[in-house]
This record gives C-alpha cells, structure tokens and sequence, in this order.
C-alpha cells in the first residue's frame, strides 16, 4: 500500500460473501443537471430542457422499525428525491435474515446499489476480490458535501490499498468506556469528588455500608456496569493499573504481547476480585443481562457506573431522576499506575459500500452527498419540521404526536437515513428534548475533556485468515474468557495467573502472537 497505507485495528468480520468479479459501475441514467441550452445562436429561442426521471437506487437495510408507511414518509421519500434526483428506494430485511441475505444478494448479482453496515475487515475483503468498487473518484466528481461534512480522520480509515472502498459512518464517542459516580450520594455521605484508587475505594465502603439510599438496610452496591461484565469492568479501570490498559503492549524486544501477560494486569485483578469479595461489585454483575442492571439503577441502589458511557440511560438513569430527582452520575477519572487516560475506540463504526454490480454508483454517492448535508441528514433522520416534528426555542426537538420523544411510535424516525456523523452538525448530537438524549450531549461534553490514548497497533487491521493459529482462536478466546472469571470470582489466585497464561501460550497463543507480530511489523513497516 505504500505511503498511503492505513490500516484499523482487528474487527469480527460481520459477513462471508462469494468471490464475484468486477462488473461495470457506470452510472446509466446518473440525474446530472441537464444541458443549459438547446439553440445555436444568441437569437434563437431556447426549448427548456427535458426533466431527467429520478435514478433508482436500492439500499438493503436492517429493519430495526424504520420501515413505516404514511403520509409523512412519502412527503419525505419526495423531498430527498426532489433534492438529489435520486429515488432511494429502501429494501428493509429482518434483523435475523440481514447478513444471509446480503451474501445472497452480494453472490447472485441481485439489483442492489448501497449496502450499509459493512465492517471494514468485510469491506477490504470485497474490494480485494473485486466485489465492491473504489469511490475516490466518485467523491472527487459528485460528493463535495461528503469531503466537506464528514471527519476528515475518517476517510484513512476506510482505504485498502490507497483507495476509499466506503463511506463512513462514525461513532458519537470514541472513549466510550467510563467510571461515572453518584455525587448526590457523595454528597450525603460528606465525601469528596475521587481522584486516586484509595479515595474510590473509601467512596465505594460508603456507598455498601454507609446506607445512601436512606432506607435503613445494607442493601446498596458500589459498582454496576452495562452490557459486557467483565470486559466493561477491565475497559474502564485498566487504563489507572497499565500503560496500554486492556490493548497489546510493546515488550523490550519491541513485540506485542497480549494485555494479560502485562505484569500489572494481576494487580488489577487482584483489586477486582478484592471489590467483589467486599461486596463493592453487584453480586450478580457477570450473569445478569442489561435490564436487570437498568432496573437495578431505577431502584437507587448503584454507586457508580463501569462502562459504556450510555448504557443506563434509557429505562435506569431516567427512571432514578423521576423518584429520586436530585440523583446524578458524573464522568470521573482516577490516577493510579496505569495511562490514568480513557482508552480510545476506533472513530468508524462501519461504513456504507457500493457492490461492483451497480450501475447506479454515480447517484448513489449523489444520494449520499445529500445525506451529508445538514438539511439532508435532519430530513433523513427526524422528517419535516413542523409535520413530524418540532424545533423548539432551546434548539431541542420534540416529535409531533402522543409521545413526543419516542423513537417507535414517531411518524418519522430514520426511515432513509444510512449513516452517522458527528462533524459539521448545526444541532446538538442527540437533539430529542428527552432526559436521556440531555444527558447523552452532558456527559459526552464532560468525558471529551479527559485525556484519551490510543492503542500502539490502532493502525493495525489483523488478516486472521493468513494467521498459522486461525483454527485455534476461537478455542483461545474461549479458555481466556473462562479464565478471567475464574479470576475475578476469586476461584483462580491471582498467584496462578502466570500458570494459565502459560497454558494459554501452550495451547496455541504463542503461535498466536507470532501471528500477530508478524503482520504488524509488516504493517508498521517505514
């Protein structure tokens, strides 16, 4: 790739299609501006020109609710058309169908011109084996709102070999990964904003033992997290016990090694198992699913939050405020031994492509120039102002309707909108005048002034199937999920880590790494 090569970290590939070879992607009926003029000379009198017909482009799409009917939706489907000259015709698939039928799609050369939702590893497979079509020309020719709105650090991220293969969509946060602490609990128990791991552990014995809740009974928790247990709990307090948080690190000899085989990855799982034996950790924190730990926060009964920075929003933070409306969680970062930094994500989430089969490649990137405008993207997302909803006097948005924050039952929501962008936005991020899409914007503002690293192969993309261990990882990843519960409930010491970690290099990860550094030598390669 030269110069221009730039790769992103490993991802799971989301979808296995069919080699299929390139195919023209002209655009046979592309809707450019007609020819001004039709006479040849200065007196002749000028015939206006014929009105081209509006390009057909299909865009597969999962059906998360989005395909609504009514009046609303068609005067929408009519605006974008009118504005771009293209007809963006929607094919919703269910959830559970969606990436059985793409690879059919992708495999049959069935019409299809924009598929969403591809992740990258996917993304630079297609290109390679000529499934899919480079854009930059495109973009050059027919997408200046596209180089213009979109975050300039996306576009290297969605190249293979020199060449943008996707359009981007973005991530609203990429620290997503914090400690957030009930202050309303901090202040009653006469305690101080924490900044070091001892003065969290003293608010943490407070929160179990000093009855925050106020009801006379020991029956509150220090920490809860979202979705993925163990894994949030690691994300958000590695980086104060480890330079590299949870991410590879450099050893003397300049190789990567895992995260686990850092020698202080036992000292942070020495303090976890320590806070879940003292009863600082929800007991049930590594089996309960996310509903039960949203209804857990509605109950008053969580201290501070480990992981993703949005996942109580919804059905637990929101139902606190309404009981206990002083409650508030706030963004905090502590100073150990570690970075004492928010590890970063990726900035892409997926991006969109255009199959090597299309002929509508031209008014596809038209359609999605518009997308990317201000006016496009709002009408794409919320529909009309003043028919489906309303911009009120603080610039949030209401829905029009019985419920006027509700996503599902709005006449509009999202039904033509394909990708997500947070640069060169002329409203707030989450714009709903709801408590939740308030606090998404608070908190966001509040994390985006901690200091943030990256991961040392963050320009990395791992080509698993190259890989000598590949029929080993998933038996890899399995042994090392086990083992770290093991680790966390107290069942394994933290004195035999180095015994499992040892079996783990035994039975495959030592290959693995080899692997590893192989291809991120290549890749980091001057």
């Amino acid at each position: 790739m030269g110069n221009r090569k730039v790769l992103l970290w490993t991802a799971a590939a989301a979808l296995s299609v069919s080699v299929i070879g390139c195919s023209s992607s002209s655009d046979n009926n592309s809707g450019a501006s007609p020819s001004a003029s039709a006479g040849t000379s200065p007196s002749a009198s000028v015939a206006p020109a014929a009105k081209k017909d509006p390009v057909k482009v299909t865009v597969v799409r999962r059906n998360n609710g989005y395909d609504k009917k009514n009046e609303i939706v068609t005067k929408v489907h009519q605006i974008i058309q009118d504005k771009s000259g293209v007809d963006q015709q929607m094919l919703f698939i269910p959830s559970d169908q969606y990436e059985n039928k793409v690879n059919l799609m992708l495999s049959s050369g069935e019409e299809v011109d924009l598929i969403p939702e591809m992740t990258y590893v996917k993304s630079a497979d297609l290109y390679r084996n000529g499934a899919i079509i480079a854009l930059d020309e495109l973009i050059d020719k027919y997408g200046p709102n596209l180089k213009k709105n979109m975050n300039p650090k996306l576009w290297p991220q969605v190249m293979v070999d020199g060449k943008i293969v996707g359009i981007p969509s973005e991530i609203a946060f990429n620290a997503p990964n914090i400690l957030q602490i009930r202050t309303d609990w901090l202040k009653k128990l006469n305690l101080s904003m924490p900044t070091t791991i001892a003065e969290f552990e003293k608010a943490m014995d407070a929160f179990v033992n000093g009855d925050p809740d106020g009801n006379g009974k020991k029956d509150t928790f220090a920490i809860s997290t979202g979705f993925n247990n163990l894994d949030e709990l690691q994300n958000v307090f590695a980086p104060f016990f480890m330079p590299n948080g949870m991410y590879k690190w450099l050893d003397e000899k300049g190789d990567l090694q895992p995260a686990e085989l850092h020698p202080a990855y036992k000292d942070l799982m020495a303090k976890l198992q320590e806070w879940y034996k003292k009863g600082y950790i929800w007991t049930d924190v590594m089996l309960a699913q996310s509903q039960q730990k949203k209804e857990l926060v509605a109950q008053n009964k969580v201290g501070a939050l480990a992981g993703w920075y949005s996942a109580m929003f919804s059905g637990g933070m929101d139902a606190l405020v309404k009981s206990v409306p002083e409650a508030n969680y706030e963004p905090l970062l502590l100073k150990g031994n570690g970075a004492n930094k928010l590890q970063t994500n990726p900035e892409l989430v997926n991006m969109i492509v255009i199959p090597a089969k299309s002929k509508k490649a031209e008014a596809a990137i038209k359609l999605l120039d518009y997308l990317a405008t201000n006016e496009g993207g709002n009408m794409a997302l919320f529909g009309i102002e003043g028919e489906s909803f309303t911009k009120l006097a603080d610039g949030t948005y209401e829905f029009i309707g019985d419920n006027k924050t509700d996503t599902t039952t709005a006449k509009y929501y999202g039904t033509y909108y394909l990708f997500d962008r947070s640069n060169n936005l002329d409203r707030a991020l989450w714009p709903l005048n709801s408590w939740a899409s308030k606090q998404y914007n608070t908190t966001v503002d509040k994390a985006k002034k901690f200091p943030t690293f990256d991961p040392v192969d963050r320009l990395v993309i791992y080509d698993t199937s190259k890989f000598k261990s590949k029929d080993k990882i998933n038996d890899l990843n399995t042994f090392m999920t086990e083992q770290k519960a093991k680790l966390f409930t107290g069942e394994t010491s933290v004195q035999d880590w180095d015994k499992v970690m040892q079996k783990w290099l035994d039975m495959g990860g030592k290959t693995n790494m080899e692997d590893i550094n192989e291809q991120y030598k290549a890749a980091t390669k001057k």
